[in-house]
């Protein structure tokens, strides 16, 4: 994905964001394993927990997430951001998960 904007009101499966370079993609419920695996930029919320190995990179790739930014209002699985070189991947209240654009960055408080 490289730009405009998904929005998903339910539960995701497994992937979902993978490679994403730019857009936004919105979640109302939880995401699986390997979401935002990979990602090089764009915005994922997520409004609902999320499985193992978030913004992680695949098995055998030296590379995790690589920019953007992750949203998660939940909990997260084993190994989140393994391999993760640079973007942010936040643990947020969920009235501020919607207070950030796709072109902004979150700024620690």
């Amino acid at each position: 994905m490289t730009g405009g904007r998904i929005e998903i009101h339910g539960d995701a499966g497994m992937h979902l964001g993978a490679e994403m370079r730019g857009g936004e993609i919105v979640v109302r419920g939880s995401v699986a394993d390997w979401a935002g695996a990979e990602m090089r930029g764009g915005l994922l919320r997520v409004m609902g927990d999320a499985g193992h190995l978030l913004g992680a990179g695949y098995r055998g790739s030296e590379k995790g997430m690589r920019g953007g930014t992750i949203l998660l209002t939940g909990n997260a699985g084993n190994e989140t951001g393994c391999a993760m070189r640079r973007g942010v991947i936040a643990e947020v209240d969920r009235d501020d998960v919607n207070r950030v654009g796709p072109d902004e960055e979150v700024r620690r408080q």
